[in-house]
């Protein structure tokens, strides 16, 4: 393209192509109807036929929103250009938009709830933990019938006191991920206030997961561990242990297990860092953070034992942690209502953050705006969510709809999902009702004219599933899962949730071809 060539056309892009008439295109039409508009105006044609155009409207009509402007160009090329890049996230807008298009898939196999849902990106393999003392590994989001693959354990003898307590199971309450290295670690926290490490999908695992794959191939037996909503589940059957740190006891048996013998190392453990760990987070520099009901933030490095750091500050449980891309800065939201932001090197309190009138339950950094500077999200017992200006500590929008607990948020470019737990009375043990719902919220409608920024809700589970016998701390609650973690993702997301029978969801929008 000639310097003219491309000088021209985001000048025509300025002068005649306002960035409203832009929007009102690129949301009314389908990318066809643009290139049949082309053909009608002129001056409509002039412009789009230059690359240059799209990559300015791409930019200017709020559909890009990756972490900067290298990020954008990155996956522009990989797409096949700024045109492609634009008409995929208008077609994913137009998904989004209606609950409809999300298609529900549930999956089981723990006997308790489960408090957490990781996605290993590079194999799409799925990771979640449960109060019923296990770690489990599920092969994977994309595939028609997820299977459980691996689960670890840390025994039954597990303890924090000087008496074994032999029949005891070592719940998990959080796992994270630490994909900063060669070779992925996991962070387990215990609700017995421990914290374990593994090192996971291991070189030597890669003939194992070939084998296991075959084997599986030709394995005979009836395992429907994944129906859509409404389908029927087999009831779980015992299985023996598979000896110390990988047993199952009185769980679903999976031969294939024992099959991918390198998958996981533990590689290290602390004891009794808190009274129960709530919230769990590695940063770069295997170096492993966790909140717990004492109100400490502790920062331990793998292999090295000595070094520990204690960041106090929490007056409540610490129920959960996020931090800055280089890790610098740590974010810990508390029961004490208040958010604290640390310097990770220093130790010391930044900033704190209160507006809340109850517990934080979740946190997550994101954006409002598409080249904006990074905000906090969270979500409180109070039933909001709050957007906050880090560098001011001032809350820039509150958002309302949830009837309960906003337990767990996630942000992904003009998207964040929110998912709801249990309204609890004044002394925070009653259960007056349960909001399981998800609610998407479309961030580019903040300070407009709309009510509310809420695209929609959807219950957990369906409607179209069955109503569930179990019922949490013996009581009599309505109907539904509360959602106790989620993960979103351009094309689909995982949630994991209190109740025996669906522990675990995957919502895939229909329609869209995955980038990986």
């Amino acid at each position: 393209m000639s310097k003219q060539t491309s000088e021209t056309a985001p000048s025509l892009l300025e002068s005649k192509l306002t960035s409203d008439v832009i929007n009102l295109a690129f949301e009314s039409l389908a990318p066809r109807d643009l290139g049949a508009a082309c053909r009608v105006c002129h001056r409509w044609g002039e412009v789009l036929s230059q690359p240059a155009a799209w990559h300015a409207a791409a930019l200017r009509t709020g559909f890009v929103w990756d972490a900067d402007r290298e990020a954008a160009e990155q996956r522009a090329a990989s797409l096949g250009g700024w045109k492609r890049l634009l008409s995929r996230e208008c077609r994913l807008q137009r998904l989004w938009r209606d609950p409809a298009n999300l298609h529900v898939r549930s999956f089981r196999g723990h006997s308790h709830w489960v408090p957490s849902i990781l996605l290993y990106p590079k194999t799409r393999q799925l990771v979640t933990c449960s109060y019923d003392g296990t770690v489990r590994f599920w092969d994977g989001a994309d595939a028609a019938v997820p299977r459980c693959f691996k689960m670890l354990t840390v025994g039954p003898t597990a303890h924090n006191g000087p008496n074994p307590l032999p029949h005891v199971v070592e719940g998990f309450s959080s796992i994270a991920l630490d994909l900063s290295g060669e070779v992925p670690m996991l962070a387990a926290g215990s609700e017995r206030g421990n914290v374990h490490v593994w090192e996971v999908w291991r070189p030597e695992d890669s003939e194992d997961a070939r084998v296991a794959a075959a084997a599986m191939a030709t394995h005979e037996r009836a395992e429907p561990m994944l129906v859509p909503d409404g389908g029927h589940e087999p009831e779980a059957t015992s299985s023996e242990g598979e000896g110390e740190g990988e047993g199952d006891e009185g769980h679903v048996d999976f031969p294939q297990a024992r099959q991918r013998p390198h998958f996981a190392r533990k590689i290290e453990s602390w004891g009794g860092s808190h009274d129960f760990v709530q919230s769990i987070l590695m940063l770069p520099g295997s170096r492993v953070v966790s909140g717990g009901d004492n109100g400490y933030v502790n920062i331990h490095r793998v292999g090295q034992r000595s070094s520990q750091q204690r960041l106090e500050g929490h007056t409540g449980a610490v129920m959960c942690l996020d931090a800055t891309s280089d890790g610098t800065e740590l974010i810990s939201g508390s029961v004490d209502h208040s958010v604290r932001v640390w310097d990770v090197e220093s130790g010391r309190c930044r900033a704190r953050v209160a507006g809340h009138s109850r517990s934080v339950h979740c946190l997550t950094l994101g954006k409002a705006q598409p080249h904006g500077p990074p905000v906090l999200f969270t979500g409180s017992r109070d039933h909001t969510i709050k957007l906050w200006d880090l560098r001011s500590s001032e809350c820039l929008y509150t958002l309302r709809g949830h009837t309960g607990s906003v337990t767990c948020i996630g942000a992904h470019g003009w998207k964040l999902l929110s998912g709801g737990g249990y309204n609890r009375g004044a002394d925070d043990d009653e259960v007056l009702s349960v909001d399981a719902t998800l609610r998407c919220w479309d961030l580019r409608r903040l300070g407009g004219k709309e009510e509310t920024p809420c695209l929609w809700e959807r219950p957990a589970p369906s409607r179209q599933e069955p109503p569930q016998p179990h019922s949490p701390f013996h009581l009599t609650v309505p109907h539904g899962d509360p959602v106790l973690s989620l993960q979103l993702m351009e094309d689909k997301v995982l949630t994991s949730h209190g109740g025996k029978n669906r522990t675990a969801r995957i919502w895939d929008l229909a329609a869209i071809e995955p980038l990986h």
